[in-house]
């Protein structure tokens, strides 16, 4: 389900910052000035993304690639989304990155994943790693001109999704 609210009503504003005072606003985005409130993910989310992590860390290590937990990916406070993850080529400082070169999305229910493509690709990131944490994968995007598209393996990181998963310990 979504919902638009249309216009500044002072009853969401106020409900934006009943969420940021409370922290549970840590995955909302905003997309050219729209407000999304990204929806509640299970402990098999964070599970997921955190053994991704973890998995790619020594090969990202190797490579000189710098990983993160969820982040700001955008240019301020009118336009970014947060992935789950992501390596940037060198480290980071600031509320908001320009760009990654890979970026982690654990997918939940009702969540925008797929519909981030376009902006990630505008911010110039090279790859993106989907899980999905109760059907046991992960899927390999590739920005291939003008456009990701599906590879059985990261280029980034010279591994298959098939080892990755592999070295994942699935909730």
């Amino acid at each position: 389900m979504s919902t638009l609210v249309v216009g500044e009503q002072p009853w969401i504003t106020e409900v934006i910052e009943r969420r940021r005072a409370l922290g549970q606003d840590l995955y909302d985005e905003v997309w050219e000035g729209v407000y999304h409130v990204a929806p509640n993910a299970g402990t098999e989310h964070g599970q997921v993304g955190f053994q991704v992590l973890m998995a790619l860390a020594s090969q990202a290590d190797r490579l000189g690639l710098v990983g993160t937990q969820p982040f700001n990916l955008g240019t301020g406070k009118t336009d970014f989304r947060v992935p789950d993850g992501g390596w940037f080529d060198r480290a980071q400082a600031g509320v908001y990155a320009a760009t990654a070169r890979v970026v982690l999305e654990v997918l939940s229910p009702g969540d925008e994943t797929y519909e981030k493509f376009a902006f990630y690709l505008e911010r110039g990131v090279a790859e993106i790693l989907v899980a999905h944490p109760t059907e046991r994968w992960i899927r390999c995007y590739v920005k291939t001109g003008p456009e990701f598209n599906e590879r059985p393996g990261s280029q980034v990181f010279d591994m298959t999704m098939a080892q990755l998963v592999a070295l994942i310990h699935w909730p």
